[in-house]
């Protein structure tokens, strides 16, 4: 009889389980005569796995940032970890902890004996007000931990990252105009504020946008700047306040409009956002009696537009051509000069010509004034003030 050995292995039972091996005996007619089958289990030890990780936004610290489960389906080992926290500025916290054992199961990292040996805040100054604080500004954040087992050639390190969103807009506010309101203006200045005393956040250091929509009938503020296209956008604010556009169509009369400011990041993701207001333009009322405007006693709402670059005003009671003392201020309260300043005097204002009786003319070609919103203040020989909201166009 003629025997040989022929060794059969399974390679998917030696990666997960370890080997089979088959012993055949086989005559020389080629018939089976015996079968024997040697088993031999190797094990293989299976690395710890992160199962979850958790932040809490309101108290950041090293310690905290090690915060999740850990599934060990081997036998006791000893690990350590590193973790970070990051946004779109760069890193905000890292931080290594020493060595520390975790059993077989699954393990809760914060019940866990582990001491964090190395840390390290970013330079940032949001960096160093979270640092302050223990609480994260508004943005979007990335927060991970890394597993390292010890002395371990085969086991593999494991990680578990994820997103963090912080909204924080208590800081961030609408001023005017107020939500609900109804205002005459078709190209309304529209005001924000920041409640920041440490400065993270000024205007001059970040992008700020702001979102203008109009409403249909059955729209909110919030949904009507979820789903429609805006009418005005404009990125890279950099002052609490901005004019509607003078170039193109004005807002029209009895519609409603939505409004908010972001604050944007690096990559253009929303950190933080005001809520949405709305305000409704009622029919505008312009100071215009024939060519002339009547000069109110205060600053009113109402404004005269400009002809031909000209203002062309009188008082509201009868008044002889005397001498008058005439000041324009844009919307940063600046006074508007000559752009010859040879004759120039702060202190009598901008000249005006009386062009008949009680009817004053000033000539804005003279001037260096831009487009927008302005105020005019007359001062007669009576000592009596004169105010006029004029609109440059």
């Amino acid at each position: 009889m003629f025997i040989y050995i022929r060794k059969i292995f399974n390679l998917a039972h030696f990666k997960s389980k370890g080997c089979l091996i088959g012993v055949h005996i086989i005559n020389q007619y080629g018939l089976r005569s015996a079968l024997i089958l040697l088993t031999a289990q190797i094990a293989f030890p299976q690395a710890p796995k992160i199962t979850s990780i958790h932040l809490n936004s309101y108290n950041i610290t090293p310690q905290t940032l090690c915060t999740g489960m850990v599934m060990n389906p081997s036998q006791e080992i000893m690990v350590y970890m590193e973790t970070s926290l990051q946004n779109d500025y760069g890193i905000v916290l890292k931080a290594r902890t020493g060595k520390f054992i975790i059993k077989q199961g699954m393990n809760v990292l914060s019940a866990l004996d582990f001491s964090i040996i190395s840390s390290e805040w970013g330079n940032s100054k949001k960096a160093e007000y979270i640092k302050n604080t223990r609480q994260l500004l508004s943005g979007r954040y990335q927060h991970c931990l890394k597993l390292f087992p010890v002395n371990s050639d085969v086991l593999e390190p494991d990680e578990e990252c994820e997103e963090v969103e912080s909204v924080f807009s208590s800081n961030l506010f609408l001023i005017h105009p107020s939500d609900k309101d109804t205002i005459n203006e078709s190209r309304p200045l529209l005001a924000w504020g920041l409640s920041d005393p440490m400065g993270l956040n000024t205007p001059e250091e970040n992008n700020y946008r702001i979102i203008l929509a109009e409403l249909h009938s059955d729209q909110n503020a919030e949904s009507g700047l979820l789903v429609n296209n805006p009418i005005f956008i404009k990125d890279n604010l950099k002052s609490f306040q901005i004019q509607y556009p003078m170039d193109g169509e004005g807002l029209e009369t009895g519609k409603r409009y939505a409004w908010r400011i972001q604050l944007l990041g690096r990559n253009g993701t929303v950190e933080n956002q005001t809520e949405a207001w709305e305000f409704v333009i009622k029919q505008d009322k312009k100071l215009k009696s024939n060519k002339y405007a009547l000069l109110n006693k205060t600053v009113s709402s109402d404004y005269y537009t400009t002809e031909d670059n000209h203002i062309y005003f009188c008082f509201n009671k009868e008044y002889s051509a005397g001498e008058l003392n005439c000041f324009i201020y844009n919307s940063k309260m600046e006074m508007i000069i000559p752009k010859l300043r040879n004759a120039w005097n702060p202190k009598k204002g901008i000249s005006v010509t009386g062009s008949g009786y009680n009817q004053f003319d000033i000539n804005l070609n003279e001037l260096e004034i831009s487009r927008g919103f302005h105020t005019l203040e007359v001062k007669n020989e009576k000592g009596e003030w004169g105010y006029l909201r004029v609109l440059v166009l």
